[in-house]
């Protein structure tokens, strides 16, 4: 498991990260047979899938098509068909009674698409670590993480103060990092 720091200043670990906090929820999700703990875990699944999916598309993916030659074109491709295969298991799984009984199924579909994506995109990481702007790309993506979680999940007043703290050391880290 990576890091905060390596979180903060590698989007590849950033991704990966992601990855395994979805893929273990998601594991909870389907061995829990508390209604009330399915529906919160629902809501962290798919808010966080959101924010990841979308910091992909608007950052990683374009920096990937642009920098990784005809590799990262033809995988940007395909993962933009595997978000939409995602994306409409998510609403899925938002639409199903989480008592109901197509709930594991409907979650269970969710994580085989979850689990087939990360694999093929961490498999392109190494390219990905070689020819990217890496830098910059977490910066960018820090910051937007940041403006999505704040939208997706309004923060509590509490959340509020940590991010301004995470918020303040990464500029200071930053600063030092030119």
């Amino acid at each position: 498991m990576a890091t905060l720091m390596q979180k903060l200043t590698n989007p590849l670990a950033m991704l990966a990260s992601d990855h395994e906090y979805v893929k273990s929820v998601l594991t909870r999700c389907l061995n829990t047979d508390s209604l009330a703990v399915r529906r919160v875990l629902v809501q962290e699944i798919c808010d966080n899938l959101v924010i990841h999916a979308t910091l992909e598309e608007e950052i990683f993916y374009p920096a990937l098509a642009r920098w990784g030659g005809e590799e990262g074109h033809r995988f940007v491709e395909d993962a933009l068909r595997e978000h939409q295969e995602i994306k409409q298991c998510i609403a899925e799984v938002q639409r199903v009674d989480v008592g109901g009984p197509d709930f594991r199924l409907r979650v269970g579909r969710l994580e085989e698409a979850v689990v087939t994506h990360a694999e093929r995109e961490e498999g392109h990481f190494p390219m990905a670590q070689e020819r990217l702007p890496i830098r910059q790309l977490a910066k960018q993506m820090d910051l937007r993480r940041m403006q999505l979680m704040a939208q997706v999940r309004p923060p509590s007043g509490l959340a509020m103060i940590g991010l301004v703290l995470i918020g303040l050391g990464m500029f200071f880290f930053l600063k030092r990092q030119r």
